[in-house]
């Protein structure tokens, strides 16, 4: 399915400064001989702060000259050294300067759509010796307000809130993300100033971190015994934004052009699921006699994107 509604490719910008983590980059070459770099590689921020970017670069562009992207990214894959490779302190200091905010749409093993917020980007760089290093996690968005809702934990509420912002994607598709307001000036300002239907652009943190919590076990007797308790913080913390657009606006977007643009990302859903279910494998059938052959699967295929048409 192709997106009919026309609407305007909001701001989008991740920034990410941090020491390289792992490098699981890889060549790729699809069914009719084209080369890609593909892969994730994983930029620490902080301690227990992990970052992960996401990269589809194809080899030459449509004129048949080599993409930069895809020169730069061989660098990272040959000369690049990582924390998991090098030891963090041989490792390289780097940045992504505009990555973008992604929705990744799968379906699970239960054939349900999942959908999972990821980063992707066409260039990172290292930084030079004696240059300032200041990690950072952090994203520029501008989008349409969908709801704004008391977060409530354990059945009370914990002071922030939680945005759900649409967003606009490169192609014309949209989708949904959630942020968190912290507790107090910057919860107090959008509860009182932003409002359903209205749009606008917001600055936030990216927290990517895994807390463990060591919880005492009740014994009858004996050495007392605890429990380490694993627990994954993903989200996008607000620490500031714009005042809402004005209706007439040309950059505002219409509550009539959001709800099309999100009946028809339902409808793209949807697809996505019966394709699933239709690519299933077919039951084993009978060679006549003998072994029973299963029908072969086609490899799945990739995704063409051109580089130069991109809006960074």
């Amino acid at each position: 399915m192709t997106n009919q509604t026309t609407i305007r490719q909001g701001e989008n910008t991740v920034e990410i400064t941090g020491v390289l983590a792992e490098n699981r980059l890889e060549y790729y070459t699809s069914q009719d001989k084209r080369e890609f770099i593909r892969g994730q590689f994983d930029i620490k921020t902080a301690t227990d702060e992990i970052q992960t970017i996401h990269v589809f670069s194809s080899k030459l562009k449509k004129d048949g000259s080599e993409s930069a992207g895809f020169k730069g990214f061989e660098t990272v894959m040959n000369e690049y050294k990582s924390i998991q490779d090098a030891g963090e302190e041989a490792a390289d200091k780097v940045e992504v300067r505009n990555g973008t905010l992604e929705m990744n749409d799968y379906v699970g093993g239960d054939g349900q759509v999942k959908s999972y917020p990821q980063f992707s980007t066409f260039f990172v760089s290292r930084l030079r010796a004696g240059e300032e290093f200041k990690p950072k996690a952090e994203l520029t968005v501008e989008g349409y307000i969908q709801s704004i809702s008391a977060e409530v934990k354990n059945e009370e509420e914990t002071g922030r809130l939680k945005l759900k912002l649409v967003v606009a994607l490169f192609g014309g598709a949209v989708a949904p993300f959630e942020f968190i307001a912290p507790s107090g000036e910057i919860a107090e300002y959008i509860d009182e100033n932003w409002e359903v239907g209205q749009t606008v652009t917001l600055y936030a943190d990216i927290v990517n971190r895994v807390e463990k919590k060591e919880i005492a076990q009740a014994v009858s007797f004996g050495k007392p015994k605890t429990k380490t308790v694993t627990n994954s913080v993903r989200e996008y913390v607000i620490t500031g934004g714009s005042e809402p657009y004005e209706e007439e606006n040309a950059k505002s977007y219409s509550t009539e052009v959001i709800k099309k643009a999100l009946a028809e990302r339902e409808v793209k859903l949807e697809e996505l699921k019966n394709k699933k279910k239709d690519g299933k494998k077919e039951a084993p059938k009978k060679a006549g006699f003998g072994k029973a052959v299963a029908k072969k699967e086609k490899p799945a295929e990739t995704i063409d994107i051109d580089e130069d048409s991109l809006p960074f």
